[in-house]
């Protein structure tokens, strides 16, 4: 009882820090007229990836550059086709630029300057690659690198609280993202403390099955999966494409089409997910407090099926040369953060 009080205690206090940040790096908004062009797209997060839509008949409009409020230059063109959606916002101060570029069929990205103090954020959303977020203040650049906004957002709470959730929300204003992280992480900790086999164990399984010789196993592992639900779109989405053959492939996307239907992320749908996810509970080793170390590695050693070489109470040092080891034998770095001087 005491371990899952703490946690609880740990997860509402970050929650207050991030909400303290949040305030303090709140952007400028665009001006109501573009606010509601800008809603002419539809904005979802799907396995923590920003995915759109649009009911709009199909538009090619540019609207600026004009002066708002005699204080800053706005500019935003859409592009809506059936095939495509494309939007380029500019929205530029005596000492604020900011920069919302999109093109569903290639990349989202997002750019923040500001002169004094320096800083300069880089927010990219690559279709089928990794989300790549870089922060530079004065001398110094963070970097982190993940599959998704909750990996980003388990990596480092507060920076993605402060720094990039204010900014998606201009999009979407009642996504509620902070809040989301903070109760996946929460429910993350509380699922660890009384660990089960993840349930991306079963469904890996099941996708395995979905190129079975036999057509009745493929038929029977497919209903598997759909019956899961839509917890299970997560952890499709987030198959590499190049570990699937053409029979799981398709299957796969005939799965993510028919369950993605009003599908948008919560806590209940991301955490099974994440859950088996190896990436997050490796980011989770480098946090700050020792029972959230001590969970993480109880969860990879059951993701993996044996023992972590990981001490959750050792110096800090220690801990960084073998968390460094443990991103080898995962065998990406996607996820590890990375901090240095800005070039």
């Amino acid at each position: 009882m005491r371990t899952a009080v703490s946690i609880v205690a740990c997860v509402a206090v970050a929650g207050c820090l991030v909400a303290t940040a949040c305030a303090q790096a709140v952007p400028p908004s665009p001006s109501k007229l573009n606010a509601d062009r800008l809603r002419w797209i539809y904005y979802k997060m799907v396995a923590g990836r920003v995915a759109v839509s649009s009911t709009y008949p199909g538009t090619n409009m540019t609207f600026g550059p004009a002066m708002v409020n005699g204080r800053r230059r706005e500019q935003l063109e859409v592009h809506i086709t059936p095939g495509n959606i494309q939007l380029e916002f500019e929205m530029a101060g005596s000492d604020e630029q900011l920069s919302i570029s999109l093109d569903s069929a290639s990349h989202f990205t997002i750019r923040r300057s500001r002169g004094e103090p320096s800083h300069q954020l880089v927010f990219e959303q690559p279709i089928d690659e990794a989300i790549a977020l870089e922060i530079a203040d004065g001398g110094s650049v963070r970097r982190l690198k993940g599959r998704s906004l909750w990996h980003l957002y388990l990596a480092d709470p507060q920076l993605i609280a402060r720094e990039v959730i204010p900014l998606l929300e201009l999009l979407h204003p009642s996504w509620q993202l902070a809040a989301t992280g903070a109760t996946t992480e929460r429910a993350l900790l509380e699922l660890a403390a009384k660990p089960t086999p993840p349930k991306c164990h079963e469904w890996l399984r099941l996708v395995q099955d979905l190129s079975h010789e036999r057509f009745v196993e493929r038929a029977s592992a497919e209903r598997a999966l759909r019956t899961s639900g839509q917890g299970v779109v997560p952890f499709l989405q987030s198959l590499g494409r190049d570990t699937l053959d053409a029979e799981q492939a398709a299957r796969v996307r005939v799965l993510i089409d028919s369950l993605s239907a009003g599908y948008e992320d919560s806590a209940e749908r991301i955490v099974p997910w994440l859950a088996g996810d190896p990436q997050a509970w490796l980011a989770l080793l480098a946090r700050d407090e020792v029972q959230t170390r001590r969970l993480a590695v109880r969860q990879l050693a059951l993701i993996w099926g044996e023992s972590v070489a990981f001490d959750a109470d050792a110096e800090q040092a220690i801990r960084d040369e073998q968390l460094a080891r443990l991103w080898e034998r995962a065998g990406t770095s996607v996820g590890k953060p990375d901090t240095g001087k800005a070039k």
